[in-house]
């Protein structure tokens, strides 16, 4: 027996997927959409509201995890003395 016919159409929608995911594939990678950057000034800014104000941190940590929101802290105390000295 021959090659099974392709039909035309399952060939144009596996071209298109293979050029979509190309092209998916190939983009920068950004912050999720909406997120905007903030500068070292303004993640301090935040973080001195949250600092010292358990509810706060209870809110974090619901929103994510524990061992995150520890790698943030750490990350903020450095940066904070850093801004200190």
């Amino acid at each position: 027996m021959g090659k099974r016919d392709s039909n035309p159409m399952e060939e144009l929608v596996d071209r298109l997927v293979t050029q979509l995911t190309d092209t998916v594939e190939a983009m920068p990678e950004s912050p999720p959409f909406g997120a905007v950057r903030l500068t070292q000034a303004e993640q301090l800014e935040r973080y001195e509201k949250i600092r010292d104000n358990d509810q706060a941190w209870g809110k974090l940590i619901e929103e994510h995890s524990v061992d995150e929101c520890l790698l943030y802290a750490e990350k903020m105390e450095k940066l904070r003395a850093k801004e200190n000295e």
